[in-house]
């Protein structure tokens, strides 16, 4: 009976799996340290409000009243001031 499975592939490069495992671990705790996206909205908000601009003013309402962080792919496509 062998406790190692003679099938697995060895890593002679170890760097490159560290460096992987490393961003992996830094990907992971940014997005756990990420404030509240209600937060981060109403800044993005108050930034962006034209003031003298009706179709981009009705756009950033829109964002306001209907963003969903499900949807982020549309908004961060949609052609707009966002």
């Amino acid at each position: 009976m062998s406790i190692f499975n003679q099938k697995e592939i060895t890593h002679k490069n170890l760097t490159s799996e560290n460096g992987n495992f490393l961003w992996n671990q830094l990907y992971l705790e940014v997005l756990v340290r990420m404030p509240d996206y209600s937060i981060a909205k109403y800044d993005l908000v108050k930034m962006l409000k034209y003031k003298d601009d009706k179709l981009q003013l009705d756009i950033i309402r829109e964002f306001d009243e209907t963003y969903d962080p499900s949807k982020a792919l549309f908004w961060y496509t949609k052609e707009s001031c966002l």
